[in-house]
């Protein structure tokens, strides 16, 4: 969670970028530490979130924990973002990072985006709370996971892991695409994860979950609470590494693209299921071709006779749609009635506006955890 491709993979995770730690080669102790490390963290956490909102004369008093207070934490990050993050330090750094290939803009501020939107993971879990107050923080001990010995969210016999969707939003605003400038959109991919699209749990108004933190006496940035272990690899495993107290180094230096390559060609890319395999397409696991009907269709790409996008016609084997004069070209892969994958292919786009048309399948790839990628990459 935001981040994109010319691949777009986290590392055994939903779309995004590199995640850093490679979770999936930490030893069982390790993901517990880690664990540990993010429950540990959390008071220090949000009583940072609580001086930011207050100082910025946000809304305090309307963060109660409940669904319908995301939005306005949503809104809020978005002005504070715009404001350039007054009163987030330079020092600390996220404990999971979102890897670009690339450095991205405007770095300092790029690490304050990444810290904020890892710290409202701890807002969000306290919205968990109030629908379900035996909610946890647990390590996904599934290695057949895409999620495998993160730390996620356990809660109805679901797992969630948090952490990359909403920093992965954080940092396709960062690059200043606006599909995320919806005031309800992270309201949205959170009832998405939690399964609670169709059937919002009712959660009362209450009292300020934050309020109360602004009496807690600051947590100095050194302090051992806000300190996560860091790991690296040697031997092909994970080994625990102290030091430097900030970002985890990498587990695995697999390098995606996380904007479009201002200087290298626009490359063909694919959108399929995790795990689905380049030379059988066909057989990959079906995917949402409503979702990819509705993002397509509000980037304006019609079919090849200028009609109008449906799911149906997604689901229809070899079809192809444009986006203006080909512009942008995508076919589909699909069979058994199902859609499968999409190949889209940049003919004649001027690259900031690539940009957009990018960053739309990567949101999608992230909310529907998919793969966006090259051929290269796949």
């Amino acid at each position: 969670m935001i981040a994109a491709a010319g691949g777009i993979g986290l590392s055994r995770c939903d779309g995004g970028t590199t995640v850093i730690p490679d979770f999936s080669t930490l030893t069982a102790e390790q993901a517990a530490q880690f664990r540990e490390h993010v429950v540990g963290r959390e008071d220090a956490r949000l009583a940072d979130l609580a001086r930011w909102v207050a100082a910025t004369t946000g809304p305090l008093d309307a963060l109660d924990g409940s669904i319908d207070s995301i939005e306005a934490l949503w809104v809020w990050f978005l002005k504070f973002r715009a404001s350039k993050f007054p009163g987030v330090p330079d020092g600390p750094r996220p404990s999971v990072l979102i890897e670009m290939s690339k450095a991205p803009p405007k770095l300092r501020e790029y690490w304050r985006s990444q810290y904020v939107a890892e710290t409202m993971q701890h807002y969000l879990f306290r919205v968990v709370r109030r629908v379900d107050p035996g909610a946890r923080w647990a390590v996904q001990p599934d290695p057949a996971s895409e999620e495998f010995q993160r730390t996620v969210i356990v809660t109805g016999g679901r797992s969630v892991d948090i952490t990359s969707p909403i920093m992965t939003m954080a940092m396709i605003a960062h690059i200043g695409v606006v599909l995320v400038d919806e005031p309800t959109k992270l309201q949205e991919n959170f009832l998405h994860y939690f399964g609670w699209s169709d059937d919002v749990p009712a959660v009362a108004p209450g009292p300020s979950v934050l309020a109360p933190y602004l009496e807690q006496p600051v947590v100095a940035l050194d302090d051992p609470r806000r300190q996560p272990p860091v790991f690296e690899q040697v031997a092909g495993r994970a080994v625990e590494k102290r030091g430097e107290g900030g970002v985890p180094a990498p587990a695995k230096a697999e390098k995606v693209a996380t904007t479009p390559d201002e200087t290298a060609p626009l490359s063909d890319l694919i959108l399929a299921s995790q795990g689905s395999e380049l030379e059988n397409l066909e057989s990959a696991k079906p995917i949402s071709a409503t979702s990819v009907a509705t993002t397509m269709k509000k980037l304006g790409f019609v079919d090849a006779e200028g009609k109008r996008i449906s799911a149906a016609k997604l689901r229809a084997p070899e079809g192809q749609f444009v986006l203006g004069n080909d512009l942008v070209l995508v076919e589909t892969i699909a069979a058994g009635g199902r859609l499968r994958a999409l190949m889209v292919q940049p003919i004649n786009i001027k690259k900031d506006a690539w940009g957009e048309v990018f960053a739309a399948f990567v949101a999608l790839a992230v909310k529907q955890r998919l793969r966006f990628a090259s051929e290269d990459e796949f």
